[in-house]
């Protein structure tokens, strides 16, 4: 019986992972042309938010690669429409992301399973898939 409480209490601690998207650009990051990415806002056409931007750049590694955290609203298909209809992507990959503030302590199993991304005001940790992430929570 204890078990089942312990395993029940894990998973309402578990955090709902959330779309996120590894974007490539065709060409190195310009701070000039670019400021959409500076202001950390991937937006469509109509410039109707999307999802958070976490440069690359910010971490010290190349300046062509992004990632896009999606809001839970957002539908998958719209924002694959507009990487497909902006000229500075490449390609894209889909992942889960699991979100936390900077002063949460993470499970191990995400700290050491998923990849960090940390913009200083939350940390991100991305996954292969849905069911990966909610692995990595315990």
């Amino acid at each position: 019986m204890v078990e089942h409480e312990q395993q029940t209490a894990r998973r309402a601690h578990r955090r709902r992972p959330r779309t996120a998207y590894l974007v490539r650009m065709s060409r190195p990051f310009r701070h000039e042309e670019d400021t959409d990415l500076i202001e950390g806002v991937y937006s469509d056409q109509e410039g109707e938010p999307l999802g958070a931007i976490i440069l690359r750049e910010q971490r010290g590694e190349s300046p062509d690669t992004f990632l896009v955290v999606t809001a839970s609203a957002v539908v998958a298909v719209h924002v694959e429409g507009c990487f497909e209809a902006d000229h500075r992507v490449t390609s894209y990959e889909r992942l889960a992301a699991v979100v936390y503030q900077p002063e949460d302590t993470p499970p191990p199993g995400v700290e050491r399973d998923g990849e960090r991304w940390d913009t200083g005001e939350e940390v991100v940790f991305t996954f292969e898939s849905d069911e990966d992430a909610l692995l990595a929570q315990g």
